[in-house]
């Protein structure tokens, strides 16, 4: 099945999605912690308003995956809460995600962006090695603020690097 995946900006109307993509993947591997709740249950002002962005991929006019870029500093900020439906993994929209936050991320100045991804993530990490993150010790502010972040691999995606 090759459906066309589509990019498309935060909409109020879509912040349920971002919600309960991520909270599904949060409670079967974690749980939903207070700094997540904040973001999940208000990404406009949690995240939008606050200089980031968050995505979304639509697959036949459905929202099938999120990911969030927050605002760390004037040139860095940090790719979390990235979120495909079960139904619609292993197609290309993780990827598609992450590539269109990077392009967002250089559009507004960045000069890199870190995560944090579990090392119980073994598919996430695949992922990011791929389009050019380096597992790099490096302070992420969220990472203070969830206890999942105990068992975390930081990345780095470098923009003085060859950009696709």
């Amino acid at each position: 099945m090759n459906t066309t995946i589509r990019i498309v900006d935060h909409r109020e109307e879509l912040a349920p999605v971002f919600y309960e993509l991520n909270a599904e993947w949060l409670r079967e591997m974690f749980r939903i912690e207070p700094y997540d709740q904040r973001q999940l249950s208000n990404p406009q002002k949690e995240i939008v308003d606050r200089g980031g962005d968050v995505l979304y991929a639509e697959m036949n006019d459905r929202a099938v995956g999120t990911v969030a870029l927050v605002y760390v500093s004037p040139h860095r900020f940090e790719l979390t809460k990235l979120a495909v439906a079960r139904g619609a993994r292993n197609q290309g929209v993780g990827e598609a995600l992450v590539r269109a936050t990077l392009r967002r991320a250089k559009q507004k100045g960045a000069r890199d962006v870190v995560l944090i991804t579990h090392k119980d993530q073994a598919a996430a990490v695949r992922l990011y090695e791929r389009i050019g993150f380096v597992r790099k010790n490096v302070t992420i502010p969220s990472s203070a603020q969830v206890e999942r972040s105990s068992g975390g691999i930081t990345m780095v995606f470098d923009f003085n690097e060859d950009f696709f």
